[in-house]
C-alpha cells in the first residue's frame, strides 16, 4: 500500500470526523491521518481524507468548490438550533 493517498469516505450520521480519521487510521496503520474540513457529526457526506505526506495537500484540496444539498424543516425551533436539540416550538 502506498504512504500516499487521498481518500473520498462517505461520512455516516453519528461519526465525528474525527471518529472517520481514527477508523482509517487504525485500519491503514498510517501515523499521519487527516481530514479536509469537518462535517457535523449528524451530517452525512463526503469527507476528504489524506495520509502521510498527502496529509499537506488537504488544505488546497479543502480551498475547491464544493456544493452542498440541504434538506430543510421549517417551523420547528430546538434548543440547540440543529437537527440534535429538543423541540421548543412548533407552528
Amino acid at each position: 500500500m502506498s504512504k500516499i493517498m487521498i481518500i473520498n469516505m462517505l461520512k455516516p450520521a453519528g461519526w465525528t470526523s474525527f471518529d472517520v480519521v481514527k477508523k482509517v487510521r487504525n485500519i491503514t496503520k498510517f501515523k499521519k491521518v487527516g481530514h479536509g474540513g469537518t462535517l457535523d457529526p449528524f451530517a452525512t457526506g463526503i469527507l476528504i481524507i489524506g495520509t502521510e505526506n498527502d496529509t499537506k495537500n488537504l488544505t488546497s484540496i479543502s480551498a475547491l468548490y464544493k456544493k452542498y444539498i440541504a434538506v430543510l424543516q421549517l417551523g420547528q425551533t430546538t434548543d440547540t438550533l440543529d437537527l440534535d436539540g429538543k423541540i421548543t416550538l412548533k407552528k
